[in-house]
């Protein structure tokens, strides 16, 4: 079965359904920093950005992400969900700023949010990120999918020297002994 990929209304690509998706995410969603408009009254998005620009990022980088957010009116309780994606759309990182839960409420102004994915965490691939802004125990105020991508590579491992791949999403170094 093939599937297709559209670009301002011509077969920009024709294939099987992953490769199809990756060309649309990666064509898509390519900048670092993506700025956005919203009608919404209470509190919206403005910016999302990946703090170091780069073509890719090593699995030995230490990715940070800022969320840019205008809040409109005083007293508003909101929180935030990241939701990031690899190759096939699966959910492999899921994380929301946990300072809402101690402390949800909000007064007009301008705020920075910020979170880090530790380095040596995501495996080699390409992955993206999507954004949810909620008022608490209400309705979402934002939803935004697949709004950055980036892809991550190995070229420090010794799998990468051998010519070897990964398994899975993301991996972490346990202590280990041998006795």
């Amino acid at each position: 079965m093939l599937d297709f990929f559209f670009k301002t209304g011509t077969i920009e690509f024709s294939g099987d359904l992953k490769t199809c998706f990756n060309k649309y995410i990666h064509e898509t969603a390519t900048e670092k920093v993506v700025k956005l408009d919203s009608k919404n009254e209470k509190a919206y998005i403005q910016e999302i950005s990946i703090s170091e620009s780069k073509p890719f990022y090593d699995v030995i980088d230490e990715l940070e992400f800022n969320i840019k957010l205008q809040v409109i009116f005083d007293k508003i309780a909101v929180c935030m969900a990241v939701y990031i994606r690899n190759d096939f759309g699966d959910v492999i990182l899921f994380t929301r700023d946990i300072e809402s839960i101690d402390s949800p409420i909000r007064n007009k102004g301008n705020y920075v949010y910020s979170f880090k994915i530790p380095n040596k965490f995501l495996s080699p691939g390409h992955y993206s990120l999507s954004v949810d802004l909620a008022e608490l125990n209400s309705d979402k105020l934002q939803s935004l999918s697949d709004v950055i991508s980036f892809e991550v590579k190995d070229h420090h491992s010794v799998r990468s020297k051998l010519g070897l791949g990964w398994f899975g999403n993301n991996f972490f170094f346990p202590e280990w002994s041998v006795k």
